[in-house]
This record gives C-alpha cells, sequence and structure tokens, in this order.
C-alpha cells in the first residue's frame, strides 16, 4: 500500500485521487474497481487516506482559496451553461406557447361566433323545415316563404322557439323578427314590434347599422316593473350573408349574461385552462368557470402578453372587432416539450457541477504542490525570515519576500542616507559633493518633523508620494531632511511650496507635520549652509507650533529686538498685585511676539522673564521652602512659545497670590506700625509720601492704598490727625507757646497751625489749654 501511494506522488498524481471521485460523487465499488482493481479492505483504507490527506491540505488556507476558486469558476461554467440552456429552452416555450394559444383562441372565437350560433340555427330549421327541400334555395328565404305570411304557421312557430329554447338551458329567449310584417316572435308569443316591446331598441339598432349582424351584443333588457335583465344575444340576419335592403329578417339569440360561462365551458379543453370574452368598447368579461376575479382583472388591463405563476396568458384582440378573446393556458398543456426539458437541463447542471468540483480538487492539487515544494525548502534555508504559525503559503511567501525587500532597501537607503547626511552637514570635500547629487543649477534643502502615533508610517507615505526630484534621509526618529534639485531655479520654490502644502494636507489627523525651507544653493558646495538655514527655519515651530510650512527666505526679514523693562513685573510679584502681573504679562506677549521679532530675540526675552520670576522665587524660597528648585529652569523648555509663556505665567500668579496671602498680609501689619511710629517720631519735619516710599522702598500708589486700607484714612489725613494729636498733647502738659508747639508738630506757619486746630476741634488752641480737659481725637492704630 505504501509503495502505491509513492508510487502516485512520484507521476505527479493527487493521493488517492480515484477515491476521492468516489467520495465525491458516491460512485459504487465495481466502478472504482474497474478503474484501479482493490480488496474492500485496501478501498476502505484508500478513503481513509484519502480523508486523512484532504484534511491535511484543507488546513492550508491557499489550498482552500484555490479549491474554493476552482470550485466557483466550475459552478460559474455550470450556471452560465445551465442559464443559456434555459433561457433558450423558456424562449422555445414562449413560442410554443404563443402558437398553442393563438390556435385554441382562433378556435374559441370560431365555435363562439359561428358553431355555437349554428347549433340553433341548425337545430330551428331542422324541426321546422324538415318536410320542406332546400337544398337549392337559402333556409331562411323557403322558411319566410312558408311561414311568414301565415297567422296559424306563425303560431306553431313560437311553439318551435320554445322547443329549442328548453333543449339549451343557458338560453333565456330565441326570437324572429319578420321586417315586412313587423312581427316579433318568441317562445311566449307572437306581437308587432312597439316601442315597449323588448327588442324594439336592438332592432332599431340593426335597421339602422347592418354592421350589428352576426355578432355577439351585450345588452340590458328592461321587462317593466323595476325587472331588468343582461343578456348576450347574438343577431343572425337572413337570408343569409343579406345585406340593407335585402334583409327579411333576423334570428336572435339571448343567452344570460351570468349563464354565459356554461356556454364558454364547452369549450375547454382541460380543467386548468381559463377562457375570456372582453368586450373592447364597455369592458365587460366573460370568461369561463374557473376564471378567478383577479384572473378577469388581468384581461381587463388590456396585458397583450404576460407569466402568471405557471400560467401563460395571452389575448387576442383584432383592429375593428367588438370582442376580444383571452385564454390562459398552463405550460405543461401548451409547451409540454419545453416543460420537460427544464427538469432535463437541471439535472445535467447538476451532474456538470459535480463533475466540476471534482476538477477543481484536481487542480488545486496540481496548483499547489510547487508551492508547498518552495515553502518547504524556504524553511529549510530561511528558517529566520518564514513567520511562524502561517497557514496561508501565500502569505508566507510575500513576506519572506518583502522582508529580503525591505532588508536590501534598508541597506541601499542606509548606505545612500550617510552619503546626504555628510552632504548635508558639510562633511564633504567639494568634489565628492559634486559625485553625492545628481547635476542641477538650484538645491534646496528642507527639514521636516512628523509628530503623533502613525508620525513613521505617514513620514515614510509622503516621502514617497513627493513627485519633485529630491532625495531623502531620516535625521532621527520623526525628523526627514530632503535635498531637492532642479534646473529650473527661478520656480523651483513655489513648487516646493505648492507640494509641502500637499503633504500638510493629506497629512490630515492622523500626524502632526512641520517643514523649514532654507535657501537656494548655487552648487553642491552651498547645500551645507541652505541645510543650516532650513534647521533655523524649522526651529521657528518654537513660535508657530506645528502643522506650519517656514521659509527662511521670509523669517530673515525678523530683525528687531524689543526693548522691555522688567522691574515692574518683580515690583508687581513682590507687592502681591496680580492684576499688575497680568497686564505686565500681556504687554510682554504683545512685545515679544511681534512678527517683526527674530526666534532668537524671543527666547531671550523668555530667558530674561524666566530669570526675573526666579529671583522673586529664590526670595520666596529662602523664608519658605514652597517652590521646587528646578522649577524656574523648566520655564523655557516648553515646546512652544505659547506653552513657555503660559508655564511663567502660572507660576508668576502662583508666587504672587502666595505673596499676597500669607507674606504681604504679614508685612502689611509691619508696614503700617512703622510709618505710624517713623511718623510719630518725625513730626516736626516735612513729611510726604515720596519721603516715605524712598524709605520703604515701596511705590507711592501701593504706600496711600496701603493707608486707605490698613488705617482706614488717606495718608494726609492721619498725618494731619497725628500732627493735631501731639498738638494737644502739649497744649495740655506743657506751657509752650502756640508758636513753639506748631514748629514741634511739624507747621512752619502759627496762623496756619491755629486755622487747622480750630477746624478740627472748635476752638483756638489757647482755649483748648484753658478746657478743664481735653481729649485726643485721634488714636493709633
Amino acid at each position: 500500500m505504501a509503495n502505491a501511494n509513492k508510487s502516485a506522488k512520484q507521476k505527479g498524481k493527487p493521493p488517492l485521487l480515484l477515491a476521492g471521485i468516489h467520495l465525491l460523487l458516491a460512485q459504487p465499488h465495481d466502478m472504482i474497481e474497474a478503474i484501479s482493481p482493490t480488496s474492500p479492505q485496501e478501498l476502505v483504507a484508500m478513503k481513509l487516506a484519502f480523508v486523512r490527506t484532504s484534511a491535511r491540505y484543507l488546513e492550508s488556507v491557499y489550498f482552500r482559496r484555490l479549491f474554493l476558486s476552482y470550485t466557483l469558476i466550475a459552478l460559474l461554467i455550470s450556471a452560465v451553461c445551465v442559464f443559456l440552456m434555459l433561457e433558450r429552452t423558456g424562449r422555445a416555450a414562449a413560442e410554443e406557447k404563443a402558437q398553442y394559444s393563438n390556435s385554441r383562441l382562433t378556435a374559441l372565437k370560431e365555435q363562439l361566433e359561428h358553431t355555437y350560433p349554428g347549433v340553433y340555427k341548425n337545430a330551428f330549421f331542422g324541426k321546422l323545415l324538415s318536410a320542406v327541400d332546400t337544398s337549392q334555395r337559402d333556409p331562411f328565404s323557403v322558411f319566410y316563404e312558408e311561414y311568414g305570411q301565415s297567422m296559424y304557421q306563425i303560431y306553431h312557430l313560437a311553439n318551435y322557439l320554445k322547443e329549442i329554447v328548453a333543449d339549451h338551458p343557458e338560453a333565456e329567449n330565441v326570437t324572429f323578427y319578420f321586417k315586412n310584417t313587423d312581427f316579433m316572435v318568441d317562445k311566449h308569443a307572437f306581437f308587432p314590434l312597439g316601442d315597449r316591446t323588448p327588442g324594439a331598441e336592438l332592432i332599431r339598432l340593426l335597421k339602422s347599422d347592418n354592421s350589428w349582424t352576426n355578432r355577439w351584443i351585450l345588452r340590458d333588457v328592461d321587462y317593466g316593473l323595476g325587472v331588468r335583465d343582461r343578456l348576450m344575444t347574438y343577431v343572425i340576419s337572413f337570408p343569409e350573408r343579406a345585406a340593407g335592403k335585402d334583409i327579411q329578417g333576423y334570428l336572435l339569440i339571448d343567452i344570460r349574461a351570468d349563464l354565459f360561462h356554461t356556454v364558454m365551458d364547452r369549450f375547454l379543453a382541460d380543467s386548468r385552462e381559463k377562457l375570456f370574452m372582453y368586450s373592447i368598447p364597455d369592458g365587460y368579461m366573460a370568461g369561463s368557470s374557473n376564471a378567478f376575479a383577479e384572473d378577469r382583472s388581468e384581461v381587463q388591463a388590456g396585458w397583450n402578453r404576460r407569466m402568471n405563476g405557471d400560467v401563460h396568458f395571452l389575448s387576442l384582440q383584432r383592429e375593428g372587432e367588438q370582442w376580444a378573446y383571452a385564454a390562459m393556458v398552463p405550460p405543461d398543456i401548451s409547451a409540454p416539450a419545453s416543460t420537460n426539458m427544464r427538469s432535463t437541463i437541471v439535472w445535467i447542471g447538476l451532474g456538470t457541477i459535480a463533475i466540476g468540483i471534482v476538477l477543481a480538487y484536481f487542480l488545486a492539487f496540481k496548483s499547489y504542490k510547487p508551492v508547498q515544494h518552495l515553502i518547504q525548502r524556504l524553511k529549510e534555508r530561511n528558517a529566520g525570515l518564514y513567520p511562524k504559525q502561517q497557514r496561508n503559503e501565500l502569505q508566507a511567501l510575500d513576506y519572506v519576500m518583502t522582508e529580503l525587500h525591505h532588508t536590501i532597501q534598508y541597506l541601499s537607503q542606509k548606505l545612500s542616507g550617510s552619503k546626504l547626511l555628510d552632504l548635508l552637514h558639510g562633511r564633504m570635500t567639494e568634489d565628492e559633493a559634486v559625485e553625492a547629487v545628481p547635476a542641477a543649477s538650484a538645491y534646496i534643502a528642507v527639514n521636516v518633523i512628523w509628530r503623533g502615533d502613525k508620525a513613521k508610517e505617514t513620514a515614510v507615505l509622503a516621502t514617497h508620494k513627493l513627485s519633485l526630484a529630491h532625495l531623502a534621509v531620516e535625521n532621527r526618529p520623526g525628523e526627514w531632511s530632503v535635498l531637492y534639485y532642479a534646473d529650473d531655479c527661478a520656480s523651483l520654490r513655489e513648487q516646493i511650496l505648492a507640494e509641502l502644502h500637499v503633504v500638510l494636507h493629506d497629512a490630515g489627523e492622523t500626524a502632526s507635520f512641520a517643514a523649514g525651507m532654507g535657501g537656494t544653493a548655487r552648487s553642491p558646495g552651498e547645500i551645507a549652509k541652505s541645510f543650516e538655514q532650513a534647521e533655523a527655519a524649522l526651529a521657528y515651530t518654537f513660535l508657530f507650533g506645528m502643522n506650519t510650512i517656514m521659509d527662511h527666505d521670509e523669517l530673515s526679514e525678523r530683525d528687531e529686538m524689543p526693548q522691555i523693562q522688567y522691574e515692574p513685573l518683580e515690583n508687581a510679584m513682590r507687592a502681591g498685585d496680580r492684576a499688575a502681573v497680568e497686564r505686565f504679562l500681556e504687554q510682554f506677549a504683545i512685545a515679544a511676539g511681534s512678527r517683526s521679532v527674530p526666534l532668537e530675540a524671543v527666547q531671550f526675552c523668555l530667558m530674561q522673564l524666566a530669570m526675573v520670576v526666579s529671583k522673586v522665587v529664590l526670595d520666596v524660597n529662602m523664608k519658605e521652602r514652597l517652590f521646587p528648585a528646578a522649577l524656574s529652569t523648566q520655564l523655557v523648555r516648553a515646546d512652544t512659545w505659547h506653552d513657555s509663556l503660559e508655564a511663567i505665567r502660572t507660576l508668576s500668579i502662583q508666587v504672587t497670590g502666595h505673596i499676597e496671602q500669607h507674606i504681604m498680609r504679614r508685612s502689611q501689619h509691619e508696614l503700617a506700625s512703622t510709618l505710624t511710629a517713623y511718623i510719630r517720631d518725625h513730626l516736626h519735619e516735612d513729611i510726604s509720601l515720596d519721603q516715605l516710599a524712598a524709605l520703604t522702598g515701596l511705590s507711592t500708589s501701593y504706600l496711600s492704598r496701603q493707608f486707605r486700607e490698613r488705617i482706614g484714612v488717606p495718608f494726609i489725613d492721619y498725618l494731619t490727625n497725628a500732627r493735631l494729636d501731639s498738638a494737644c498733647e502739649l497744649l495740655r502738659h506743657t506751657a509752650l507757646s502756640t508758636k513753639d508747639i506748631a514748629e514741634k508738630v511739624g507747621y512752619s506757619n502759627a496762623r496756619y497751625f491755629c486755622a487747622r486746630f480750630k477746624s478740627k476741634f472748635g476752638v483756638t488752641p489757647m482755649q483748648y489749654r484753658k478746657m478743664p480737659f481735653a481729649e485726643s481725637a485721634f488714636s493709633e492704630p
């Protein structure tokens, strides 16, 4: 058994293919034995081996896809063949149905319009003229000569008509009209034609238009007393084929409309066939008794051809005729050959599908074998490149080839990238630089930064999409250098800017992008300078942030150095004045952030600002260890100008708030005590806010505000009250003169002193001294 399998593999055939065909097609044992004679035990073993081999193959995604692809192709081919055969069979069935239906409708028309009325005519003349020779003349003419002039004969005629109606249950009446006597005879009586006679309206119509003869007419008959009936009347003129004045009378055959289906039932070829008679002018429908309301609706809709399930519908309508005829015929009646052919085609299609599945398995095996061999060789020789747990061989091959391609590409790019970096950084001689880049009349270096989770993938994709001639290298993770070159130096900058804007737009939300473009280099030796300019331009992301493109030629126009005084910030912080700190920082942002200020000047201003804040922080930390020592050094290390300024603002407000909430409240009390003590000890001197400000190192406005907030009165009021209060003490406890007291409390003019004293206390100094007691109007805080 093992030798047999080995032999089959050496011949390139799928293992146990014959057993596989047996399993797929469920052929009997003797068929396989006829192809490959084996014992029953060997056949069972072959089946089990085939199942195991197939299961092993089906574990491979590639083999499953091959088998599925070939199977789908086989199914598609089988479906197309079956569809084409069914379509041709359908057309043949339609033609067969049309021929059958047309034949049936033609026969129906002949039977309803000639054969059926002829039954009445023949029955009538067969009885009435049985003893008269009518071989030489028209029966109507003989009848008219024999019976048209005799009332007695007309009486017998009424009896004959009654017998005819009795023989045909669907008939309502049979009527004769004699034109010369203007008499009508039916099964009930004979009577002259009058205005109220039943059928008078029809006779007048026939006299005025003889085209209504020899056809069915739908009419409503009024019998009086509210009794009405709808009749289908067939009109036969006599003599036969007479017209105009030659017509001597009419035979009227009345069938009740609600019983007309019994007439049509006589002409059914099969119980499933449905016949219809449709009045074109008024839409009346008569049909066989097996026709339903929905069938009548289809006919009344006026459809010329329709398939309704298994029933074929075809209407017959000829121009100028009042009645159209229709038939609904089942396919097995109208097209039996085509119906039988359909089932045969279905079985053929199933057989084709089964054969296609077997062929699909065989082709999948033949296609899979070389790939399997190649995969085995790759596993043996390139175990490091071959992925683990890989079921799809094609994906494994693609993975190996992709890794090899990436390795080769990486080594190549690393070599060329190393040369390009040396060129950009100026580490090449003039001759080496000429050999490193293509010959061109203009070179422009561009530095690019990518940020974000997908920055690397986006950067590689964007670099591959660059359309202008260029060389690209990755300086460091997330930063690329691109060297553009062209012969047309006039439009190169505009083209590069346009391409960079496209890259910026395509980056979208996947990654952040920024680019700095250097100046134009006219020779390879100037490329390093263009690269330095590109790096300098890219550094402006500190001002503008990401998603910007910066051109060195435009940035070189920034040459202004802002003049900023930082002492107000320090004073405001030390005074705990947060509003003043906010105002200063707003003015600083406007001055330093001007479009005419270069990046170096902005960074220098930030460093000075950080130094001022750090100085105040250092002083605060000397008293209370509140802020980290390294905090001030981090102020200018933010990614952007706005982040740095915001960090400085946040720290400044925190420090100022701390000074205001803790240090200033404690020192303000000490300040108030110091000021009041100084004023008390120097009342004889000329004291002013400027003098106190110089003494304390604080601003006059701040001191003025402190007098109002801490002492409760303005500075000048406090000074005046202190002078006058001291004068009261001297008046009570000394015998000094008014002039001497005025000088001791700081008034050089005694008269002015007396005026101020009287204004305050209501009495002059001397009057105050004479009072039994005098209270001070001012108390020190």
